[in-house]
C-alpha cells in the first residue's frame, strides 16, 4: 500500500499544473452499493478535473468484482462486505458505512422511541440474493438480534428492495449511502434498535501485478480522500 501511494505522490508532483494533459482509459469496478451509490459521484468530480480521461465502470456482486480483479480485467475496484481475497489482490480498507434498518413511514414498527429486539420478533424482511454480501450482513444482524429468519421477499437489486420497503412489504437492512436520499425525503424511515449498531465495510482492491497508470493513481487517490477510514 505504501509503495502504491508513493507512486501517487510522484505522479502528483510530475503532473502539477498539467491537469488537463492527463488522458487515457481507466476501467474500474464496484460492488452493487459502491458502484451505484459511491463511485458515480467520485467519477463526476474526477471528470471535472481530468475531462480527457475515459472511465468505464463495471458493477456486479462482490465475488464477480473480486474475480475481475484477480483476472487483471479491472484497474481497481471498490468492494463492499467482508470478502476473503487471494494473495494476488492488494486490499486497502476504506470507510465503514452504517448498516441501517429501514421501514416504510407507514410501518407499524415506526415508534417515537428505540425498539427492543423483542419488538421485532414477528418482523418480515426483504433481502438481497443469498450469494451477496448484503444478505450476509442481514444474517449477521438478525443473529445478533436473536431473531429467526423470516423472509417476505428476495430481490436482486437494492433499488427494488427500497421500493418494496417503501410499499410496506417488509423491512430491510441497507447501507446508509444507498438510502440517504430516501431517508432525507421521508420516503423511508430508519428504525433504531436499543444498543445495536451495524456497519458495512468497503475496500479498495487491485491486482498486485497490474500496471497502474498516472491517471489511475490520481483516481485511486481521490477515492481514498473521499472514502478513507
Amino acid at each position: 500500500t505504501k509503495q502504491i501511494f508513493q507512486l501517487v505522490q510522484e505522479a502528483s508532483n510530475q503532473l502539477t499544473d498539467r491537469k488537463l494533459t492527463i488522458s487515457g482509459q481507466i476501467t474500474i469496478g464496484g460492488s452493487n452499493t459502491a458502484g451505484s451509490y459511491l463511485l458515480p459521484r467520485i467519477i463526476g468530480s474526477f471528470k471535472q478535473l481530468y475531462p480527457q480521461v475515459n472511465i468505464e465502470l463495471h458493477i456486479g456482486n462482490t465475488y464477480e468484482i473480486a474475480n475481475l480483479i484477480y483476472n487483471d480485467v479491472l484497474d481497481f475496484a471498490i468492494n463492499g462486505g467482508d470478502v476473503a481475497y487471494t494473495t494476488q489482490t492488494q486490499v486497502i480498507p476504506l470507510k465503514e458505512d452504517p448498516l441501517v434498518l429501514v421501514a416504510s413511514p407507514n410501518s407499524a414498527y415506526v415508534r417515537p422511541h428505540e425498539l427492543l429486539p423483542e419488538d421485532l420478533e414477528a418482523i418480515t424482511f426483504i433481502v438481497h440474493h443469498n450469494n451477496s454480501q448484503l444478505y450476509l450482513a442481514y444474517k449477521k444482524a438478525i443473529n445478533q438480534l436473536q431473531l429467526e429468519e423470516n423472509i417476505a421477499m428476495t430481490l436482486g437489486s437494492i433499488d427494488a428492495i427500497k421500493q418494496a420497503v417503501a410499499a410496506d412489504l417488509g423491512l430491510a437492512f441497507i447501507p446508509y449511502s444507498a438510502v440517504a436520499i430516501e431517508l432525507e425525503r421521508g420516503l423511508l424511515t430508519q428504525l433504531k434498535v436499543k444498543d445495536m449498531q451495524w456497519v458495512y465495510p468497503y475496500n479498495l482492491i487491485c491486482n498486485k501485478s497490474k500496471f497502474i497508470s498516472p491517471a489511475t493513481l490520481k483516481l485511486m487517490e481521490m477515492v481514498r480522500e473521499q472514502l478513507g477510514p
